[in-house]
């Protein structure tokens, strides 16, 4: 289903916009569930709340923040899985011997195997633009960093590489809803 290529600040979780109707904090080692993810890439890596996440260590980290996925999935034949933080609506692909191989925000919360049962409310920075679930194709190719060739307004798969890392942004059904992001490592 993926394909194998698609900062201004220190990354931090979104806060509620209203604190006193906010989750209380989680305790250590669990979720923080009212926060929704926000991934930096910057030159020391992928990075959410002040952690980095390597293609070694990014289940350990996502279940610090996140807690425990919620599913784990086998796909081709138990030759990969997927782990699924469905609240979060972030995936995480590994290979046969357990290192990360992608990163996957499911803005549309797809379901299924391969999917989160949840849309990702989260985004990804990448040279001080913040891309989301609203981002449009146009937007996309407004940022020079990522060299996205203009004038691509429709449907489809969009792949790019940015500071080590492939990213694949997915327009399922509408240009102006990205449906899923994709974070390779290399």
């Amino acid at each position: 289903m993926h394909n194998r290529h698609a900062r201004k600040e220190m990354i931090e979780f979104n806060q509620p916009a209203n604190p006193e109707k906010s989750v209380p904090q989680a305790k250590a080692g669990s979720a923080v569930e009212s926060a929704a993810p926000i991934f930096e890439i910057d030159k020391q890596g992928l990075r959410l709340a002040k952690h980095t996440l390597t293609k070694t260590t990014i289940v350990n980290e996502l279940t610090k923040l996140f807690g425990p996925p919620t599913r784990t999935n086998p796909l081709d034949n138990g030759n990969r899985k997927v782990y699924c933080y469905d609240k979060e609506g972030v995936l995480v692909y590994l290979d046969k011997n357990g290192t990360a191989e992608s990163v996957v925000l499911d803005f549309s919360g797809m379901d299924g195997a391969s999917g989160a049962t949840r849309p990702c409310r989260g985004e990804l920075i990448v040279a001080g633009h913040r891309i989301a679930a609203r981002s449009t194709v146009a937007e996309l190719a407004a940022i020079p960093e990522l060299s996205i060739p203009a004038g691509k307004d429709g449907v489809g798969v969009l792949g790019t590489t940015y500071l080590g890392f492939d990213l694949v942004f997915s327009y399922f059904a509408n240009p102006k809803q990205l449906s899923l992001l994709e974070i390779d490592f290399r």
